[in-house]
């Protein structure tokens, strides 16, 4: 009896820790190198995502041909990853926000100017090994 309880204790105990271990390795799935290309109109550049995660925060740097951009306030949640980045154009201070969703070895992200809301931009980097 007693050892039937135990065991009854320790599958639940399982149970209830399943959603954190299936969410950690999740997000640990988004650390690492991603790369693709970004723009509209026939005009692409290469673009290149380094990101780390420690628990539920995410951390990187994005690499343009033309900027370095910091990962802020980022945060991955099961497949949802999202983040901001500030950039300076023209004299001019933006803030952009960034939305992605995980598929395997492949991220489709959205970001939007938070001022105008115009326009999205949608791309899809892609897992490097």
């Amino acid at each position: 009896m007693v050892t039937m309880r135990i065991t009854l204790c320790a599958i639940a105990l399982s149970v209830l820790m399943l959603p954190s271990v299936l969410g950690a390795q999740a997000q640990a799935s988004v650390a690492g190198r991603w790369e693709g290309d970004i723009g509209e109109k026939g005009k692409t550049e290469h673009i290149v995502m380094v990101m780390a995660v420690e628990g539920d925060r995410l951390s990187g740097t994005i690499l343009l041909p033309t900027a370095e951009l910091d990962m802020g306030s980022g945060s991955v949640k099961g497949r949802a990853v999202q983040f901001a980045t500030v950039r300076r154009l023209g004299g001019e201070v933006y803030t952009f926000n960034w939305t992605g969703t995980v598929t395997g070895d492949a991220i489709a992200f959205t970001y939007v100017d938070e001022y105008r809301q115009f326009p999205m931009v949608k791309f899809t980097v892609k897992r490097q090994k």
